[in-house]
C-alpha cells in the first residue's frame, strides 16, 4: 500500500492537487489512500481526543494492510507526522517528500526538488529525484507541450496570475499601467483577490480579461506572450507551454529562488523598485527584445516537458514494488 500525506486545502481554480494527482496515476494496480493534514495551529489548551492529524494508532493496521511507502506533500510537519517519519524508519518503510524551493529537507529516504539548484542543497549521500524533468504538472501541459508556437516580434498579451503579499491597490495600478501601454491584459485571481475588487476591476477596466475558473491555465499560459507570475510551480507551467516568464518578487526569500531560475532561463527577474513605480516594470516589457523572450521560451520548453508526473510515478511504483 502506498500512502500520500497532504495539506487538507480548497484547490484553487486553475490548480490541482499533486498527491491526488499522483494517487490517481497509481491507483490501476496498486493500493493507495490519501491522508490530509487537517493539523490547526498551535493553541493554548490541547485538541480533544480524535483531532489529530494522523492518529499513531493506525500505524500497525498499516503495516498489516501492507504498507511500502509514504509519500509527504506537506508545507508544514506536524508531531504526528514526525513520528510517522520515526516509525517507518524503524520498520524500514520507505519515506519519500516533496521539497519546495529553499525548503529545509527532512531525514526521508528520498527527497523529490524541481529546482534546476537542489542538488547542491543536499547532502552528497542523499538519494531522490532532481531537476526540472520532475515538475509535476497536470496533464494538459504536455499536450500544449508537443504543439510547436511561433512567437511574435512583438509583445501583446500578457497573463498575470497573481500571487501572496501583492496588496489590490497594487494590483489596479499595474492593471491600469498595462491597460494605458496598450497591451490585452488577462489576469487569474485564484483566490488572492476579493469577489468586490474583482467585480470593481471588471467595472473600472471592461477590456480586462478575467479567466475565470479554469481546470487548468494550460490553454491561457500558451495563448499569452508573456506570464506575470511568482516564483513557483506556475513558473513551470509557464516554462511547458513555451511562454516567457517574468518573476514579481515581493520578499527576500522570492527573490532568492528567482536569482536560482533566471539562472536557468526558466524566467526573468523584475526590475527592483517595480512596486512603487509600476513603469518600470512596463518599461522591462517593452524593453524585451524578440530573440530573448523566444529564446527563453524554448529553453523552458526543453527543461520541462509536462511528463514529470509520470516519471515520477513510475518511481513511486518501483518502491512499492
Amino acid at each position: 500500500m502506498i500512502l500520500f500525506r497532504t495539506e487538507a486545502c480548497r484547490v484553487e481554480p486553475g490548480g490541482f492537487c499533486r498527491a491526488r494527482f499522483l494517487a490517481a496515476l497509481l491507483k490501476p494496480g496498486h493500493s493507495v489512500q490519501v491522508s490530509e493534514n487537517r493539523d490547526r495551529p498551535p493553541r493554548s489548551k490541547p485538541p480533544p481526543d480524535g483531532e489529530t492529524p494522523l492518529d499513531t494508532r493506525r500505524l500497525e493496521r498499516f503495516a498489516e494492510e501492507g504498507l511500502a511507502c509514504v509519500v509527504f506533500d506537506l508545507e508544514r510537519f506536524s508531531p504526528e507526522d514526525n513520528r510517522l517519519i520515526t516509525w517507518c524508519r524503524e520498520n524500514k518503510i520507505a519515506t519519500v517528500c516533496f521539497a519546495g524551493p529553499l525548503a529545509i529537507p527532512k531525514p526521508v529516504d528520498y527527497v523529490i526538488d524541481c529546482d534546476p539548484a537542489a542538488p547542491g542543497r543536499y547532502p552528497s549521500g542523499q538519494k531522490g529525484l532532481f531537476g526540472t524533468e520532475f515538475a509535476v504538472l497536470h496533464h494538459r501541459f504536455r499536450h500544449f507541450h508537443m504543439i510547436s508556437r511561433r512567437y511574435r516580434t512583438k509583445i501583446d498579451r500578457i497573463i498575470w496570475i497573481l500571487g501572496p503579499g501583492i496588496p489590490y491597490r497594487l494590483t489596479r495600478r499595474l492593471v491600469d499601467v498595462l491597460l494605458r501601454y496598450g497591451f490585452k491584459v488577462k489576469i487569474h485571481p485564484a483566490t488572492f483577490l476579493k469577489r468586490a475588487h474583482l467585480k470593481g476591476l471588471k467595472r473600472r477596466y471592461p477590456n480586462l480579461r478575467i479567466t475565470g475558473k479554469p481546470e487548468t491555465l494550460a490553454r491561457p499560459l500558451f495563448e499569452a506572450d508573456l506570464a506575470l507570475l511568482s516564483p513557483g510551480s506556475h513558473l513551470f507551467e509557464a516554462a511547458a507551454c513555451g511562454t516567457p516568464a517574468i518573476m514579481l518578487v515581493s520578499n527576500g526569500k522570492e527573490g532568492e529562488i528567482a536569482r536560482s531560475f533566471s539562472k536557468h532561463r526558466l524566467g526573468s527577474l523584475s526590475s527592483p523598485g517595480w512596486e512603487k513605480d509600476p513603469g518600470v516594470l512596463v518599461q522591462q516589457i517593452r524593453d524585451f527584445e524578440a530573440d530573448s523572450f523566444s529564446e527563453m521560451g524554448r529553453c523552458g520548453k526543453e527543461k520541462v516537458d509536462g511528463r514529470g508526473a509520470y516519471r515520477v510515478r513510475d518511481f513511486i511504483a518501483d518502491l512499492h514494488a
